[in-house]
Formats: C-alpha cells, sequence, structure tokens
C-alpha cells in the first residue's frame, strides 16, 4: 500500500528521473516511464546482522569450490556481492556446471 501511494504521489510530481542512495553511497537512478505507475513492487524487511552472517558464511565456501572447479571469476562475483540470494544462485550454477561435467 504504502509503494502504491508514493508512485501515485510520483506520477503527479511531474519528475522524470527517481535518484536513491546506497548503503554503500552507490547512488542509482531510475528513468520514470509511464509502465513505472504499473509495475509490481514488494518490499523485503531483513535482519542485517543475520544476513551479515549468513552472507559470511556462503563466503567460506568458496575455497572448496575453487577447489572443486570454480573458476576465479566466479569466486570473484560471489565475493563481490553483496546479496544472498545472487550468492546461493552462483553457488547453485558451480554445482550444476560440476555434475555437468561428471
Amino acid at each position: 500500500m504504502l509503494l502504491n501511494t508514493a508512485k501515485g504521489a510520483w506520477s503527479h510530481s511531474h519528475k522524470k528521473k527517481l535518484s536513491y542512495i546506497f548503503d554503500d553511497v552507490e547512488r542509482a537512478f531510475i528513468n520514470i516511464v509511464p509502465e513505472f505507475y504499473y509495475a509490481d513492487m514488494d518490499v523485503f524487511v531483513t535482519d542485517t546482522t543475520k544476513d551479515l552472517q549468513r552472507m559470511d558464511q556462503l563466503k567460506q565456501l568458496i575455497q572448496p569450490a575453487m577447489q572443486n572447479g570454480a573458476t576465479l571469476l566466479e569466486a570473484a562475483e560471489i565475493l563481490t556481492s553483496d546479496n544472498i540470494s545472487n550468492i546461493k544462485d552462483k553457488l547453485r550454477k558451480i554445482v550444476e556446471e560440476q555434475q555437468q561435467v561428471q
């Protein structure tokens, strides 16, 4: 409901871009197009401490993954990722590639 209200407010502001600053001070711009107001959006609430612990645990799996055939590029992608879902997807791809090789 909050997102729909915000989208409605933006539709009446006549602005063309939305600016957002992430936790790591990276800046993102979203072009506001007419389809923006009809897009489905979700809000995810997380516990940052638990997420950081989980990401650290997942990143510790890089060494065993590299010993089993993961590339340096895959390891770098995992290390630089700040998203648990992306890390899990990358590890899943590594496992699938290993299974195909076998």
